[in-house]
């Protein structure tokens, strides 16, 4: 009886172990899931996983130590958008327009991706647009949307009320970014680009992942 149950605790620990093996770090762009008071992102439950937030936009940029059986699962969803694990390769003509929809259905700013583009040039110029509208929240404390109603990425930036409008320059201009370029007649999705061309050479790390 215990060689029995000595077998069956080392069948469990290899099995573990294999499970383990199995999970690797992958990037992921997924919406928001609400749970009572808490906004966590949609899929990631449980899974060991670091996040950027695009303030209050129900979108996350996340890092997740998944296994294949998730993994599989998250790039079947419609609503979900897996990035490729090799950053350094161009975005081809193939899927260029696939990805600028997929960051537009987010209200993420696409008119600059290009098949010269890497997908580690398109997540740092990302995380500087995510950056811009989190260190606004932090400014305003205000948890309403910035893009969404009427607001869209082609409404102009004197067409925004003048405390948006002033909170996000003083933002960007926290952030290190010249917003000299940036005129009342710049639409947002211009002024967005802008910021995130700040970060272009600015690497980041998510969760075990070096972008």
């Amino acid at each position: 009886m215990k060689k029995k149950l000595l077998r069956a605790l080392m069948l469990a620990a290899v099995l573990g172990v294999a499970s383990e093996a199995q999970a690797a770090w992958h990037l992921y762009v997924v919406p928001y899931q609400q749970t009572g008071n808490d906004i966590d992102p949609k899929y990631l439950d449980g899974v060991n996983s670091s996040c950027r937030t695009y303030g209050v936009q129900p979108v996350f940029l996340c890092a997740a130590d998944t296994n294949s059986v998730l993994d599989a699962a998250i790039q079947a969803a419609p609503d979900a958008w897996r990035l490729p694990d090799n950053l350094d390769q161009r975005v081809s003509a193939g899927v260029l327009s696939a990805v600028q929809n997929a960051m537009e259905a987010r209200n993420i700013p696409s008119q600059w991706v290009t098949t010269l583009a890497t997908y580690r040039d398109l997540l740092r110029e990302v995380n500087g647009m995510f950056s811009l509208l989190q260190t606004y929240l932090g400014i305003t404390g205000q948890r309403s949307l910035v893009i969404g109603g009427s607001v869209t990425l082609n409404t102009t930036m004197n067409q925004l009320p003048a405390s948006v409008r002033n909170n996000l320059r003083a933002a960007a201009t926290q952030l290190g970014v010249d917003t000299s370029a940036i005129a009342g007649n710049t639409p947002l999705r211009e002024a967005l680009q802008i910021v995130g061309e700040h970060f272009l050479n600015t690497a980041f790390v998510l969760g075990g992942i070096t972008i």
